[in-house]
């Protein structure tokens, strides 16, 4: 079997310009994967960020006076947290599975497979993306440094837990082993790959402020509850864009892979494929 093209040792530049070149190739495909997965957790989760609002802010518009009147940490707050996580995860999820069927088993996946694919995992992974949230966030409590370390240490996380299949600690193992030695090109690249999504994300508020205003639905019109709702939603579809995020990771998987085991990428196929 020939090698995939994903499969090559690539420096940080290389790994970003190929992530670009397979989001140009299949943004039409990969959209309509997460539109049609990821929507209804997209619902979900703009739905509880709505209800947040309206819980938060609309107690405070009605008692600006009273500075007990803004209150963050609700029950609704929580839920919406694990509400951003599971959408996030589904996203990666999502991302990941079709990079593996396409880039490295030379099949396009359905949306189909792919739902039966993260119906059988999702109670799992989200379990352990919850846990590796909970690490991070103590780390950063502890000190900053151990978790901007712990962060990027363990950034290859889901491209380990899904290409190779481990649980929870055999996959933060193998994303520590698979970064020793390249942190700091990490560390580049992923910055390097949130700068790009920041500025994708400015142009996407723009346009839509562009298109907002002349119809008066801005921050300051009456109806707090229409503008909001359109922020909300706007802002929730944005998520979509951490899709480029592990298409990034994941091409940065298959050139630490190919850095690091000499008998890669035969390694990587059962008897079968070989």
């Amino acid at each position: 079997m020939p090698t995939p093209e994903i499969m090559k040792k690539r420096d940080a530049d290389a790994t970003l310009l190929f992530a670009i070149e397979i989001i140009r190739n299949e943004f039409k495909s990969l959209a309509i994967v997460l539109l049609y997965i990821a929507g209804p957790v997209i619902l979900f989760s703009g739905l509880v960020n709505y209800f947040y609002f309206d819980e938060v802010f609309g107690a405070f518009f009605q008692d600006s006076a009273n500075p007990d009147a803004l209150q963050i940490f609700t029950p609704h707050y929580f839920l919406l947290v694990l509400s951003q996580a599971l959408l996030i995860t589904v996203i990666f999820m999502v991302t990941i599975f079709y990079i593996r069927e396409k880039y490295t088993q030379g099949h396009s996946p359905s949306p189909a497979h792919l739902w039966f694919e993260i119906l059988n995992h999702i109670g799992l992974y989200y379990g352990y993306a919850l846990l590796l949230g909970i690490l991070l966030f103590v780390s950063f409590m502890a000190f900053f440094i151990p978790g901007i370390w712990l962060l990027v240490a363990s950034s290859l996380f889901f491209p380990v837990l899904i290409f190779e299949g481990h649980g929870f600690g055999d996959t933060l193992a193998r994303s520590f082993y698979l970064i020793k030695d390249n942190w700091w090109r990490t560390l580049g690249l992923l910055l390097f790959s949130f700068f790009i999504l920041y500025i994708i994300n400015m142009i996407i508020q723009m346009l839509i402020v562009l298109v907002t205003t002349p119809l008066g639905l801005t921050a300051f019109t009456e109806d707090k509850s229409l503008s909001a709702g359109l922020l909300i939603a706007f802002s929730q579809l944005t998520q979509l864009l951490h899709a480029f995020i592990a298409v990034v990771l994941s091409v940065h998987y298959f050139s630490l892979k190919a850095r690091k085991d000499p008998r890669f990428p035969q390694s990587f196929f059962p008897p079968s494929h070989k």
